[in-house]
């Protein structure tokens, strides 16, 4: 399996058992005010997604990473952040961990 990033790091390509995977990562919008919402949406994962949002010049916020149960191979998920900074979201596939899209967001 190869990864493949496109637009940003939104969407991944990955090349499994003769079928080509896009998996998609998209948050409602890139920045945020500290304390907002961030709205998170997952699909094209074929097992659990284990979902982590990582702090740029650290590691990552509390509560992530974290397994999430998909929905015909869907995911959403939200959280809130307070300090300022960027922040990069990355989903990957419980068991074919190449099959990951990434996200990157700032609170400003």
């Amino acid at each position: 399996i190869t990864p493949i990033y496109l637009d940003g790091g939104e969407f991944s390509m990955a090349h499994l058992n003769n079928t080509v995977y896009v998996s998609r990562l998209t948050t409602d919008k890139i920045a945020y005010s500290p304390g907002e919402s961030v709205e998170v949406r997952g699909a094209v994962f074929l097992t659990n997604v284990t979902l982590d949002v990582i702090e740029k010049n650290g590691g990552s916020i509390t509560g992530y990473p974290k397994t999430i149960v998909l929905t015909d191979n869907e995911f959403t998920d939200s959280f809130s952040i307070l300090p300022q900074g960027y922040y990069e979201i990355i989903a990957y596939d419980s068991t074919y961990q190449y099959l990951n899209a990434k996200r990157e967001i700032r609170i400003i």
